[in-house]
């Protein structure tokens, strides 16, 4: 699907007609309106500030059995790749499906629990499993982060009696990522390790 635009949603006849207070992105009956191919309450004053409804009229649906994009029998395959999973691991999907598009929209990867059936969505190549290294490293707080590594009986000696290169302080996020990323690789895998 082509990437869409504000000028693809307000036409300029539609803005000029329309208060901008009335215009909304659509209404509850979206998905009806999209598998009728049409705005199901056009004839209503305010219908006419439906931003969607332009969408519909110019052949542009999003949901539903007429999306753009949209095939019945992939989604059969879906459905049913779904259903042969072990109960548990579907469970863990649709968990994952919610947190992604309910919780975190948006975002590209989702920090997830590790579980055992992480490897059958995997395997089903319903998601990508993969190190959350990185992700723990930008994402920890740092002085969580340095208070763990300081208190880690194999690295916090280490960590405590390193010295910043000049020009830069040890307490610097910087520093600490690269440190740890150098100098305790096994230290980064146990704290990643539950994801």
């Amino acid at each position: 699907m082509n990437q869409i635009g504000l000028e693809d949603f307000v036409q300029p006849t539609l803005a000029a007609q329309t208060n901008s207070s009335n215009i909304f992105s659509c209404c509850s009956r979206y998905r009806e309106c999209s598998d009728a191919r049409q705005c199901l309450i056009a004839d209503q004053e305010h219908s006419g500030g439906c931003k969607y409804r332009v969408n519909l009229e110019a052949g542009n649906i999003f949901y539903g059995k007429n999306a753009v994009g949209f095939s019945l029998d992939e989604y059969h395959s879906y459905c049913n790749l779904i259903e042969s999973l072990a109960t548990p691991a579907q469970t863990e999907y649709r968990r994952i499906l919610v947190y992604r598009f309910s919780l975190a929209p948006g975002t590209l990867s989702v920090l997830w629990d590790n579980s055992n059936h992480l490897k059958a969505l995997a395997d089903a190549e319903l998601c990508v499993v993969s190190s959350c290294k990185d992700y723990i490293l930008g994402e920890c707080l740092t002085a969580k982060l340095r208070k763990e590594l300081s208190a880690d009986s194999t690295y916090g000696a280490l960590w405590k009696s390193a010295k910043a290169p000049v020009g830069m302080s040890k307490t610097q996020t910087e520093f600490l990522t690269k440190w740890i990323t150098e100098n305790a690789d096994s230290f980064l895998a146990a704290l990643s390790e539950p994801y």
